[in-house]
């Protein structure tokens, strides 16, 4: 049946209200990209870390650490 596109199509017709509970359009994609995202930033600001001299990355984040002689 690999590649018979129009016995694929015939079953998709055939249950498309079985199946249209599973179809999901762009705006419901945009809103899980923008649910990952904003998890993602959450992690980083949520995330604690120790530095040591010589270390120190570009920015720091409220609540790291910092080791080193002054």
């Amino acid at each position: 049946m690999q590649g018979n596109f129009e016995v694929a199509s015939k079953l998709i017709s055939e249950n498309a209200g079985l199946l249209a509970h599973y179809v999901i359009d762009a705006s419901t994609i945009n809103t899980i990209e923008e649910e990952i995202r904003n998890v993602q930033v959450m992690a980083l600001q949520k995330h604690q870390c120790a530095y040591f001299d010589g270390e120190e990355p570009e920015y720091c984040a409220l609540g790291d650490l910092w080791e080193g002689g002054m």
